[in-house]
């Protein structure tokens, strides 16, 4: 089947394209309805041409595999052609090589293999070249990435390229399309595009709607493009050399827009360009637009003219790029050109060209000079140019003229201006006077000026005019003022073969006359000058004022002139140089400047000058002496133009010789009594020497009592310093404006620097190291300051005393001067250390504050800034505000806007002003936590609640008024349990006394109430007088002893050493507190350590405090009761209290075990006001079995001595036995042995060691059984032990059976679990006893 295919379809194309075909056997796959043909070409039989017209790499076709079963026929639905080549050959406006393509639609009645519904043909990777052998033109495409969509029947096809790229060539002349993209149709007669797009090296063209007839060769389209300059200028350069040469600078990019239409006879175009940042030749225009239009004929173009009509706002820069001699123009000038050309068609230069038109601009310049309402009529050909009605607004006036150059031949110029009301004051502007001295000009001249001469072959100029300026203005650098209100210029100069002859040049003003006549020559002068002046400054425009006379001769070459003459001025000021008069002569010959004597005089000074300056070399030689005698330095200054910012004596001499940039010389200066920028010095003394140009400082030393400032380094000859400046320690207290303000300032400051920048206007940079500052007794700190001083203002910056600084201030004048200080978490303490009365405040504080004023009156200045944080801090309090503070200084006066400072229940409003001399005036509302009270005393433990306060603080000193009004106080004291609770009262402020009119609270279940005054020292507590009543205070101090009292205390003194006096009556108080006989003595002790526990450093608190108990002090207990009475007094201070006085028993007993005591007597006295000290005389008596016991105790309650006696009598040991286990040591030893025995020993070892082991002295003390080789049986033994150290311990044991038994053992602890023992005993030895020692190791088992 598949070779019934094959030969089927090479017979089928072979006939139907009268061509020979050959491919490659098919690949087909019928289910899939796929058929691949490769290699396949196809040659015609037909016509001259027999060049294959298609190639290609394979065909790929769809068929319907269903459709071909049913109608036994293969049903063709899409082509797909890879990487075809297709040859198209164009004649006479038809394609002569390709056959018909009506095979596609089949023959009526005629049935074949196939049969064509085609959907899509698709060619990838294609080629195909069009050839014009008529014209020869060949346009090849390749790349083509297409599909179409063929309408057979209609024989129309729709195209749809995705890609291609193209190369046109036509004869000489060939381009490249990088990329062609577009939507159009093809029938055998026609081609039509909808839209394409052409990508070119110069840019992209863009086709809308082009209709092209084959036979006719009729077409019109709308043309788009964007084209890049300089690639269209490398396309010229291959076909039009000559057009190529002037356009070899063009750069940048053109967009056009054009309608065209045209046939075989001809064209026409109309459209629109516009160009943005062309660049040709160093010209930039960055957008014009121009309307065109062009028709002509294509094959008689070589003997036919084609017309151009141009409408375009063109950039006059060009003018002068194609023509030398115009001056330098700028703007954009409207032109309206008709032009013709004719001759050959690639060659410019044989090409007839004409132009007539008219021109207008609303401004350009010409060589810098604005020129408005330009318009003018013009017409050139290759031989000539002619402009006439020629009009233009310039220089605020008008002008109007015609002008003629010829281009060829003897290129003569003729011409006629007339200039009406034309301002001077731009003609500097003018591009040729650039660079040339002159003076600027204002003013308005009118007038007629003739211009004839020839350009070819030497320049010959012969011109006269006469104007008149009114309102003339002279100056030079654009400085000037004075106005000259009429002036008249004549002129009659003529140029011929290079000499000059000024006939005339006159200009008389008002104030001067001057005159030039004479002959300029083949480069020689021959010229008088002569100048009378009553103003230079009319002649100079403020260059030099004064007046005077100038008489000189010019002779000699243009650049070797030759001058000779006299000067004599008077009240000259020259670039800031002044002098009452200058006289002399000067000379100047070979480029040399002579003067045997030249005198100034200013003020009482003279200066002196003599010499020569030879500009022969490129580096001039000058040769001076400069003298000046007992001078002041204000006319130096005066006559420099330098501030020199110093007053004083001053003497100078100085010889250089050299060349100006390397002088060499000596110079000396001297002075005395001198002010710097207003600051006194002694002495001032300079030796230097010039090497070089360059002014070696030998010594500069500035002295002023013991300070000094030395500056070492050089100068060259343009006043540029490069200079160190270095000081010893200069005391501020020395300065000048500091002892004129009486500034109470200590410290020193030490200066460091470079100087540099000119004399003129010196620069300096370096440091300022502060130490040791201080102000008004407060240590500030020190400083190290970064200073700089540039264009007479002086500036610093760095951390001051912990601030951040920064300034400013002018070295003239009256010295103003800005300063910033800003502070981030200054310490405040340093400043509240200086008043005692805020000792103890800690506070930081950050803000930033402006301040400006002049150094000469300090008390002037004034400062605006704000706090952004201000804390103050005495313990855990915390003061600080809640928004910025606004500060000003005005008026010597530091004034505060309202501002807002909260703590821990307080809330402060504060305002006013605190003056620099001290003077206060501030207002505080608000409310103040009572916790404040422990920042002033620390005889208070707690404060709480609060107090409202309305201050008013003014005067000098310090003035404080105002009512503080207390709620709800809470008050704990030092060592004083009771709280002092509801505490309500008002006081009122009055200079430094507090009055408080009524104070009351409780204490627990009692009341107080009290007044009176306090005296204050600034805001601390100087001295109190306050009394006050309590009643039905129940006492819970000591705690051991609770009570109810009433009474009245007193709180005097000065402080911190107050005295607490008054009487106190008990009316009640009872001790009930349960008591261990073992820990008794203990217990006592330790109250009364917390009666003297109160401690206060300094003795804040002094007491004389008296106590009545006549009744109801009662104590019972487990150990006893009864009645009490006594009187003591609370003496001494919180520092050391002490109790005078005694405490004696009226009735009572005490009970121990079954056992009950009477208390026969009983006293305690307290004799030592300086502590608390207490001596008890205690006797008790009772009966225990059939004995009476005394225990009597005595002594000092750290050093008690207890006496135990009985009747009948028994020894201590026996009375302590019988007390605690009811029998004696013999009835002890009687009842038994062994076992019995030791329990009953350990029995009263128990016993007697716990409860008597602090009365009698031993840390050990206990009875034990052991066996007595001397009675054979077992006895109680007795052992107390004492601790001589921390590590040393002796024992001390006996027999209690009378056998004289003992021994003694001294421990040392080596380390925690490791002792050394030695001893000597006689238990179980001979008379003399046995010596031994051990080493004892501990085991703790846990």
């Amino acid at each position: 089947m598949a070779d019934k295919v094959y030969n089927y379809t090479l017979a089928y194309l072979e006939d139907r394209l009268q061509s020979k075909v050959t491919m490659e056997r098919p690949e087909i796959t019928w289910l899939r309805g796929s058929w691949h043909i490769k290699n396949v070409s196809i040659r015609p039989n037909f016509g001259r041409e027999k060049k294959e017209f298609v190639t290609a790499k394979g065909i790929r076709i769809s068929f319907f595999p269903w459709w071909n079963i049913l109608k036994m026929e293969i049903g063709i639905r899409s082509i797909q052609v890879e990487e075809p080549t297709v040859y198209v050959r164009i004649e006479k406006g038809r394609i002569s090589n390709l056959p018909s393509f009506d095979f596609l639609r089949g023959q009526k009645g005629q049935k074949g293999l196939f049969s064509f519904n085609l959907r899509e043909v698709g060619i990838s990777n294609g080629k195909m070249s069009l050839s014009y052998p008529e014209r020869p033109t060949e346009i090849v495409f390749s790349g083509i990435e297409m599909k179409i969509r063929p309408d057979i029947d209609k024989g129309h096809y729709g195209f749809i390229l995705a890609n291609s790229e193209a190369n046109i060539m036509v004869k000489e002349f060939s381009h490249k399309i990088l990329s062609l993209k577009g939507d159009f149709s093809v029938t055998p007669k026609n081609l039509t595009i909808i839209n394409s797009t052409f990508l070119l090296p110069e840019g992209n063209i863009s086709l809308e709607g082009l209709y092209l007839e084959f036979a006719t060769a009729r077409w019109e389209t709308r043309v788009s493009s964007e084209m890049s300059l300089d690639a269209l200028r490398s396309v010229a350069s291959g076909q039009w050399p000559v057009v190529s040469e002037k356009v070899k600078d063009l750069k940048g990019k053109v967009n056009l827009s054009a309608a065209m239409k045209g046939d075989r006879g001809g064209f026409e175009v109309k459209g629109l360009a516009k160009a943005g940042e062309i660049e040709l030749d160093g010209f930039n225009i960055r957008e014009t637009t121009s309307s065109f239009s062009s028709k002509g004929k294509w094959d008689s173009i070589k003997e036919s003219p084609f017309e151009i009509e141009l409408r375009s706002k063109i950039p006059v820069e060009l003018a002068r790029h194609y023509v030398a001699q115009v001056p330098e123009m700028k703007g954009i000038a409207d032109f309206h050109i008709n032009c013709s050309v004719a001759g050959g068609q690639w060659s410019v230069e044989k090409q007839k060209i004409k132009m007539e038109g008219d021109v207008a601009s609303p401004r350009i310049e010409v060589a810098g000079m604005p020129v408005n309402k330009v318009s003018a009529k013009f017409h050139a050909d290759l031989d000539s140019v002619r402009i006439k009605e020629m009009t233009a607004d310039l220089l605020g006036g008008s002008l109007k003229g015609a002008l003629e150059f010829a281009l060829k031949e003897d290129k003569r110029l003729s011409g006629q201006v007339t200039i009406k009301d034309v301002e001077l004051n731009d003609l500097g502007k003018l591009r040729p006077l650039n660079n040339a001295p002159r003076a600027v000009l204002a003013g308005r001249v009118s007038g007629d000026m003739t211009v004839t001469g020839s350009i070819s072959p030497e320049l010959t100029i012969d011109g006269s005019s006469t104007m008149q300026i009114r309102d003339l203005d002279i100056a030079s650098g654009g400085s000037f003022s004075t106005k000259i209100p009429s002036a008249s210029l004549k002129t009659r100069i003529s140029y011929n073969g290079g000499v000059t002859n000024i006939k005339s040049l006159e200009i008389e003003t008002p104030s001067s006359v001057a005159s030039v006549s004479g002959e300029i020559s083949d480069g020689d002068l021959s010229l008088d000058l002569y100048i009378n002046s009553s103003d230079l400054n009319e002649l100079t425009g403020h260059v030099v004022r004064g007046s005077g006379k100038v008489k000189a001769r010019v002779a000699g070459g243009i650049h070797t002139p030759s001058v000779y003459g006299n000067i004599s001025l008077s009240q000259v000021l020259w670039k800031g140089y002044n002098a009452d008069t200058v006289s002399g002569n000067i000379g100047f010959k070979e480029q040399t400047l002579t003067s045997t004597g030249l005198l100034l005089r200013h003020g009482s000074s003279e200066v002196f000058l003599k010499g020569e300056l030879s500009l022969a070399k490129e580096s001039p030689w000058l040769n001076a002496v400069v003298e000046m005698k007992k001078g002041r330095l204000e006319d130096i200054s005066s006559m420099t133009g330098i501030d020199l910012l110093a007053k004083g004596n001053v003497s100078l001499t100085g010889k250089v010789k050299g060349e100006i940039s390397s002088l060499n010389g000596d110079i000396g200066i001297e002075g005395s009594e001198m002010t710097v920028t207003g600051e006194d010095i002694d002495i001032f003394s300079l030796a230097g020497r010039l090497e070089k140009g360059r002014l070696l400082l030998q010594k500069v030393e500035i002295s002023k009592g013991n300070d000094k400032v030395a500056i070492n380094g050089s100068i060259d000859t343009q006043g540029e310093m490069h200079l160190t400046l270095s000081s010893s320690p200069l005391v501020l207290g020395n300065f000048t404006f500091v002892k004129r303000n009486k500034i109470p300032v200590d410290g020193t400051l030490e200066l460091k620097g470079d100087l540099s920048g000119n004399m003129r206007n010196p620069s300096f940079h370096g440091w300022g190291v502060i130490n040791n500052a201080g102000y008004r007794n407060i240590n500030l700190g020190n400083g190290n300051l970064e200073l700089s001083v540039s264009d007479r203002m002086f500036n610093v910056s760095g951390p001051l005393f912990g601030v951040d600084a920064t300034g400013e201030m002018m070295l003239q004048g009256s010295n103003p001067f800005q300063l910033t200080f800003s502070a981030k978490d200054l310490s405040l303490t340093p400043y509240f250390m200086v008043n005692a009365s805020l000792e103890g405040l800690t506070g930081i504080l950050s803000g930033t504050l402006k301040a400006e004023g002049e150094l000469s009156r300090l008390n002037e200045v004034s400062a605006k800034g704000y706090i952004s944080k201000l804390q103050v801090e005495r313990g855990p309090f915390l003061l600080e505000n809640g928004r910025d503070i606004e500060v000003e200084l005005r008026n010597g006066k530091i004034i505060f806007n309202s501002f807002h400072l909260s703590g821990k229940g307080t809330e402060l409003d504060t305002s006013g002003w605190i003056g620099m001399d001290g003077e206060t005036n501030l207002l505080i509302n608000g409310n103040l936590d009572l916790y404040l009270l422990q920042m002033f005393t620390k005889l208070i433990n707690k404060g709480e609640g609060v107090a409202d306060v309305k201050l008013a603080i003014s005067g000098k000193p310090l003035k404080i008024e105002g009512t503080l009004v207390i709620r709800d106080g809470v008050i704990v004291f030092k060592g004083f349990d009771p709280v002092f609770r509801d505490i309500s009262g008002i006081a009122a402020l009055n200079g430094k006394i507090l009055t408080v009119e009524t104070l009351t609270g409780r204490i627990g279940e009692g009341r107080f109430k009290g007044n009176g005054i306090i005296e204050m020292a600034g805001i601390a507590l100087k001295r109190t007088d306050l009394l006050f009543d309590v009643s039905g205070l129940r006492l819970a101090y000591p705690r051991w002893l609770p009570g109810e009292v009433e009474g009245s205390l007193r709180l005097t003194g000065e402080y911190p050493s107050l005295l607490l006096s008054g009487d106190i009556n008990v009316v009640k108080a009872r001790y009930s507190e349960r008591v261990d006989w073992a820990t008794l003595l203990p217990s006592f002790k330790q109250r009364f350590k917390e009666l003297g526990a109160i401690k206060e450093e300094g003795g804040a608190l002094r007491f004389d405090v008296n106590f009545n108990a006549d009744r109801n002090l009662i104590f019972e207990n487990n150990v006893g009761k009864g009645e009490l009475k006594g009187a003591i007094s609370l003496r001494g201070d919180t520092a050391r209290v002490g109790i005078v006085g005694n405490v004696e028993v009226m009735t009572g007993k005490v009970f121990y075990k079954e056992h009950e005591f009477k208390i026969v007597s009983g006293i305690i006295e307290f004799t030592n006001p300086k502590k608390i000290e207490a001596v008890l005389d205690f006797t008790a008596e009772g009966k225990v079995r059939d004995y009476t016991i005394q225990i009597l105790v005595q002594g000092n309650i750290n050093d008690l001595k207890v006496i135990m006696t009985s009747s009948p009598p028994l020894s201590e040991l026996d009375i302590a036995s019988l007390l605690s286990v009811g029998l004696t040591s013999k009835e002890f030893v009687d009842r038994g042995v062994g076992a019995p025995a030791y329990e009953a020993a350990s029995i009263i070892s128990r016993e007697v060691e716990g409860r008597y082991k602090d009365y009698i002295g031993f840390d050990r003390f206990h009875i034990d059984p052991y066996y007595s080789k001397a009675t054979g049986t077992t006895e109680p033994k007795l052992t107390v032990g004492k601790d001589i150290s921390d590590d040393v311990l002796v024992i001390y044991s006996r027999s209690l059976s009378g056998t004289g038994e003992q021994e003694a053992q001294m421990e040392y602890k080596l380390y925690r679990n490791i002792s050394i023992m030695g001893g000597w005993s006689s238990f179980g030895a001979s008379q003399s006893g046995d010596l031994g020692a051990d080493i004892k190791y501990r085991f703790e088992f846990r």
